[in-house]
């Protein structure tokens, strides 16, 4: 019941998205009128300049579990005539989580974008987008996909896809599963050995918690949690927190412990066995 509560999901801390301090939203204009297929287009260009598909160009973000702002950029070469005041940016439809289908939250500017000059060359324009993760609402953990469109009056619109990950950010969550599946590990062989070899409370416990073959076992349990750990969080770039995410860390570590004293107990000495069969009280003749 305690893991229950602790991994119920929570209400997270509202604060202000740091994104217009980055990415100032751009003004608000109408976007331009439809135009035809055979008019021109924004064409994307690669980090050297060389132009790729209409439909390729993408923009990534992963979170993981942190929730500082992401700023990325796609370039286009436009056509000539025009300048980086005349592109107009917009979504289309929600950005949502593949999995649950909500939307990205993207309320108080959370979600900014805007074309920018370039520098280097007249004819390019940058498009920035910045998302904050940490305000004024924490997003749920999950994939989310969604598209910007990027036109211009006069010009065909291009599209820009969007793709974001974010991993639950409560580091705590899986490390108390990890901990939680040792202890019952321990606990339900401690229970079983002290059922073939009956001891006292108290003293003679604790010295059995502390044998060699109980840390070795917790060992085992360790060295599978990290493992587990690395696998299914490190390795989950959605992960999301939730109950049923964490309850495989459970068993890993508590499938390892176990398994771990039953095999040092299998290959235990008979001076081991005596010393077991010490712990139990002397029986009166």
């Amino acid at each position: 019941m305690g893991l229950i509560a602790a991994v119920a999901p929570g209400t997270a801390e509202a604060r202000d998205s740091v994104c217009p301090e980055f990415v100032p939203p751009q003004p608000r204009t109408p976007p331009p009128p439809a135009t035809s297929t055979s008019q021109r287009q924004l064409i994307p260009v690669d980090r050297n300049g060389t132009p790729i598909g209409t439909d390729a160009a993408v923009i990534t973000m992963d979170f993981g579990a942190d929730r500082n702002e992401r700023l990325r950029s796609q370039t286009y070469r436009m056509p000539a005539g025009f300048a980086a005041q005349d592109i107009h940016i917009g979504t289309i439809n929600d950005i949502v989580n593949e999995t649950t289908k909500d939307a990205l939250v993207i309320r108080q500017q959370q979600l900014t974008f805007r074309a920018n000059p370039n520098r280097a060359d007249a004819r390019l324009v940058n498009v920035r987008v910045c998302y904050d993760a940490g305000g004024p609402r924490e997003p749920d953990a999950g994939r989310y996909q969604g598209t910007l469109l990027v036109s211009a009056a006069g010009l065909q619109p291009s599209p820009l896809s969007l793709a974001i990950t974010v991993r639950d950010d409560a580091w705590w969550k899986p490390i108390l599963a990890l901990i939680f599946g040792l202890l019952v590990g321990i606990v339900a062989r401690a229970i079983g050995d002290l059922q073939q070899a009956p001891t006292t409370i108290g003293k003679s416990f604790w010295q059995y918690l502390f044998r060699l073959r109980i840390l070795v076992a917790l060992g085992f349990g360790v060295a599978a949690g990290i493992g587990a750990y690395i696998r299914l969080v490190e390795g989950n770039e959605t992960f999301d927190g939730s109950f049923s995410a964490v309850w495989p860390l459970v068993g890993a570590t508590f499938g390892a412990t176990v398994a771990g004293k039953t095999i040092t107990d299998i290959l235990k000495s008979p001076s081991d066995e005596d010393r077991d069969k010490g712990l139990a009280p002397r029986q009166s003749q």
